[in-house]
């Protein structure tokens, strides 16, 4: 071997810098400990999906269930079988809702849901690019559809969505549609009425809340860029800033889906794996992953298990700040 080379590479270890092909985690700064174990084993769920021209899986939620050994179960959009899946440790993958039962005609081209959320009545809310609209899935199983046009014009790509603990609805539509009169937006569902409340973003994708509902982050997917912006009290959103760009890396992944922990560090998708960022805006550290991560969702009976959904697969890894009620 080269002595440069060899020199290198033991100056490497020396400080604890390991090929990142041969990690899980990589750390960048000291606060990351604090949130997740340096050892943190990646566990894959699942590899039966057929990635075509986007993600396979994505969503995904927890379902708080109190009979359930597991506490619960992960629910995810396996879009190949226009289906919502569910799994838990004691049960496995089984279908949880068939969409084309649910929904009827959907636009065979687009997915039938992307991102999904819980809202205070543990209620699921998904977006359906399928079928152009926000649907929510009542108690009995049916769909309720609660936003599908906007000013009289169809909404064109619904995207993501996240739910505020009065029940207030901000989602994402991603795309402007063939006329060019429907641009890409961040709305809001509150009392019955739809709003739009962010524009100007390139292509918004992944949308979450901080945990004290005072921040609402997006991700801008095409340019790799995060956003925040504050949420008043009314839920009227204003004051948008960047709050971090990850455009000058070339590594595979996009910020596509997002989440908050209960400390309100954001964990959201990018290049390599799943980022863990401060409130303050600064790269904690990577969650290194074999396949591009699409989206996640804390969940487990104790809310300390970070499930992510990506382009073939489905996979999990235990944090140490979570949420507090998954």
């Amino acid at each position: 071997m080269n002595g440069i080379l060899l020199m290198v590479i033991l100056s490497a270890l020396a400080v604890g810098v390991v090929p990142a092909q041969a990690q899980t985690i990589v750390k960048l700064d000291a606060a990351l400990d604090a949130l997740i174990a340096a050892d943190a084993k990646l566990v894959i769920i699942s590899k039966d999906f057929v990635e075509a021209d986007g993600p396979a899986t994505e969503g995904p939620v927890w379902i708080k269930q109190e009979s359930s050994p597991d506490g619960g179960y992960f629910v995810f959009t396996d879009s190949r079988r226009t289906q919502l899946t569910r799994w838990s440790p004691g049960t496995g993958l089984a279908q949880a809702h068939d969409l084309k039962k649910m929904l009827g005609a959907l636009d065979p081209e687009r997915s039938p849901s992307s991102g999904l959320a819980v809202d205070p009545q543990g209620r699921i809310v998904f977006c359906s690019s399928a079928r152009h609209a926000v649907v929510r899935i009542e108690k009995d199983g049916k769909a309720t559809i609660l936003a599908e046009t906007y000013n009289g014009k169809q909404l064109n790509n619904p995207n993501d969505v996240t739910i505020a603990a009065n029940g207030t609805i901000f989602f994402t539509d991603n795309s402007r549609d063939e006329t060019g009169q429907m641009p890409p937006t961040v709305y809001r569902i509150k009392d019955g009425k739809l709003t739009a409340v962010v524009s100007g973003l390139t292509s918004p994708n992944g949308i979450t809340l901080s945990p004290d509902g005072k921040v609402l982050y997006v991700n801008d997917i095409r340019p790799r860029k995060v956003y925040r912006y504050d949420v008043g009290s009314d839920d009227s959103v204003s004051n948008g800033k960047l709050f971090i760009d990850m455009s000058a890396r070339t590594e595979p992944g996009s910020n596509d889906g997002m989440r908050t922990d209960e400390k309100g560090n954001l964990y959201d998708s990018g290049p390599s794996g799943v980022w863990i960022i401060s409130p303050e805006g600064k790269h904690l550290g990577t969650i290194t992953t074999p396949d591009r991560v699409s989206n996640l969702s804390f969940g487990g009976a104790d809310g300390k298990t970070l499930f992510m959904t990506g382009r073939s697969s489905v996979m999990s890894i235990r944090v140490k700040t979570g949420v507090a009620h998954p």
